[in-house]
């Protein structure tokens, strides 16, 4: 997977966090989004930002642990998301 992460750096550092999603990937057979999801509410602490993210199939994740967020992706079908705020 391709991972990318924004909000308090320090956090994402502390915590591995890439290396941590891609290990839910591997190792706990986890979908991109159900890692992502865990990453965010396991791993990390609340209210340090969120990760965009992509897994070899095309899969993306865009997930986020704080008030809001602006992201926007296209996934291998096409489809598109942009999306302010909120999950």
């Amino acid at each position: 997977c391709a991972v990318s992460c924004t909000g308090t750096g320090e956090e994402f550092i502390r915590a591995s966090a890439a290396f941590h999603l891609a290990a839910l990937i591997r190792y706990k057979k986890l979908p991109l989004a159900a890692a992502a999801e865990e990453l965010l509410t396991k791993i990390l602490p609340a209210d340090v930002g969120g990760i965009i993210s992509i897994d070899a199939a095309g899969n993306v994740a865009l997930r986020h642990n704080t008030s809001g967020m602006s992201r926007a992706s296209v996934d291998a079908n096409g489809k598109r998301v942009v999306a302010l705020g909120e999950n």
